[in-house]
């Protein structure tokens, strides 16, 4: 009689949307998790990892097969939900992002380009206050459903709620973080204490220097 090993456990996702404490969530799940934890990293990324980046993949595709995630209890990254290998996506895993605010996130996003010389359009944004980089800049182009885009589960463009109906579901607030990490810790089992975690958290006036750049 033929045994066969037991399937491997889905993986939760991340959905990393840009400045909405991902990275501090990440170091969270990473300390916790260690190599449990992989997270997806563009092969063209020009930003430098720390001695505690997570496991990583520059491919999602990599990710096809049972056998390719076995061991990973949470795949995050910068991806839309659609960009999940097909074999993952049909196991319908728990889909879990954090939103914030639009007019904030987009102005930390701003100030992160403008200090972050490695960032592909810290060249374009330097220079511009914030509302130049808005109008005719590929930094306003990203405004467009800057946040739901990543909940898109279909490639077509934009988004509609249905296309989380099939999914487990975890969405947070970026104004509520200890809420989201214990929903977290429940829905996926994984012990977890947020403490003073923060990582990649822009400078304390940040928003005053944007504002004075409108003057």
């Amino acid at each position: 009689m033929l045994s066969h090993p037991p399937a491997a456990a889905v993986p939760a996702i991340f959905l990393h949307v840009p400045k909405t404490a991902g990275t501090t969530l990440r170091g969270l799940l990473h300390q916790r998790l260690g190599d449990g934890l992989c997270w997806y990293r563009r092969s063209d990324s020009r930003q430098p990892m720390g001695e505690t980046h997570p496991r990583y993949l520059t491919d999602l595709a990599a990710m096809d097969s049972p056998a390719a995630w076995a061991g990973v209890q949470v795949l995050g990254g910068h991806f839309p939900a659609w960009q999940l290998p097909q074999a993952l996506r049909e196991q319908r895993p728990l889909l879990m992002a954090v939103l914030r605010d639009p007019l904030p996130r987009l102005e930390s996003l701003y100030a992160y380009i403008c200090r972050e010389t490695a960032h592909p359009l810290h060249a374009t944004l330097s220079g511009l206050t914030f509302h130049q980089a808005l109008v005719g800049t590929p930094f306003g182009r990203m405004v467009a459903q800057g946040q739901l885009r990543f909940l898109r589960t279909r490639q077509q463009p934009g988004w509609d709620p249905s296309q989380l109906a099939p999914y487990p579901v975890l969405i947070g607030k970026h104004g509520a973080l200890p809420a989201f990490v214990a929903a977290l810790a429940r829905r996926t089992g994984i012990e977890l204490n947020l403490g003073d975690l923060q990582s990649n958290v822009s400078p304390s006036g940040y928003r005053d220097e944007i504002g004075r750049a409108h003057v």
